[in-house]
This record gives structure tokens, sequence and C-alpha cells, in this order.
């Protein structure tokens, strides 16, 4: 976690993609659920509720704090 964390504030999220998936996947939505995965797997109790919010409506109304 700590490694993804220090790529997302270096501006790289992209590189914590296993690299056996080649160009296999969309890039947005890659570094949609990195940052999702980090967002929600913090150790702030808000955040556990909001998490479950959007795994309920979707990512949408949140994109804007990613």
């Amino acid at each position: 976690m700590e490694f993804v964390h220090s790529l997302w504030k270096d501006g790289r999220i992209l590189d914590a993609i296993d690299k056996r998936l080649g160009n296999s996947y969309v890039v947005e939505e890659a570094e949609l659920v990195l940052k999702m995965g980090m967002l929600c797997s913090q150790a702030v109790p808000n955040y556990g509720q909001a998490c479950r919010n959007l795994l309920d409506r979707g990512p949408e109304p949140y994109l804007y704090i990613l």
C-alpha cells in the first residue's frame, strides 16, 4: 500500500499495474480502480462508509475527489 501511495503522490500510479497485463486495460479505469482501492483501504473510519456508498452507487458522484 505504501508503494502504491508513493507512486500516486509522484503522479505515477499506473506504474503499480502488473506488467503481465501488457496494454490490455483501459488506462482511465485502471487509474480509477487503483485510487479507489487506496482510498477504501485507509484506516480512517469515515472512509469505510464512503467506500460502501461508492460501491452501491458507482464511481460517478465521487470522481471529483480522485
